[in-house]
């Protein structure tokens, strides 16, 4: 949770570049940044290059932005490209094998218990529902794919991608409050993707 007073010096300083380099980088974590209680973190592996990813007591969502890589998650295997996600939680490790250069994006906060490991494979071509939507009209429009949707059992992450038109504003839809929003926005040619965790406050409603 942001606590005190919201300055513009105070945003601007919510800019964070994340690290290129390879191996498992800590971008946002409480007490370091402007932030208390989610986290934020990047896994960037070359061709070949296998990582354990442990959560602890953190349920994470992951999504790869770049490349491919093989993943065993709770006993069963997938292949994830581009776009595709995880979640896992109660402590079950990934294990991550890059098959080309790659890139994941992570969320996390504190486990509390709920939530079973999962795959999702990335399809925008899924009818409108609880994975696939769209919010806003007009140049707010944006076109998003959940990660993890509030209808799967998890601790207090929600997140997904969200696309805005040309030149136009992203955010998180909806937004509610009780809501910390974080993003990492990722330029395409012609669009902007943004993969954000949002992490629900207690005393709200996730």
């Amino acid at each position: 949770m942001v606590q005190g007073v919201v300055t513009r010096e105070r945003m601007e300083k919510w800019k964070i570049v994340s690290p290129e380099e390879y191996g498992f980088h800590k971008v946002i974590v409480p007490g370091r940044e402007d932030c208390q209680e989610a986290a934020m973190y990047r896994l960037n592996l070359a061709a070949g290059q296998r990582y354990e990813l442990k959560p602890g007591g953190e349920e994470m969502n992951g999504v790869c932005i770049k490349g491919e890589a093989g993943l065993e998650l709770a006993g069963h295997h997938y292949h994830c490209g581009r776009l595709d996600s995880f979640y896992t939680a109660g402590g079950n490790s990934v294990a991550i094998e890059a098959q080309a250069d790659c890139v994941f994006y992570i969320g996390a906060s504190v486990d509390e218990g709920y939530g079973t490991p999962f795959f999702r494979a990335f399809n925008m071509q899924l009818p409108l529902g609880e994975i696939h939507q769209i919010h806003g009209k007009g140049v707010g429009q944006r076109e998003v794919f959940m990660t993890l949707n509030q209808e799967i059992q998890a601790s207090r992450l929600i997140a997904g991608l969200t696309w805005g038109g040309n030149g136009a504003w992203t955010s998180w839809p909806p937004r509610g409050h009780g809501m910390l929003i974080f993003g990492y926005w990722q330029p395409t040619h012609m669009r902007a993707v943004v993969t954000i965790w949002r992490y629900w406050i207690p005393g709200g409603n996730r």
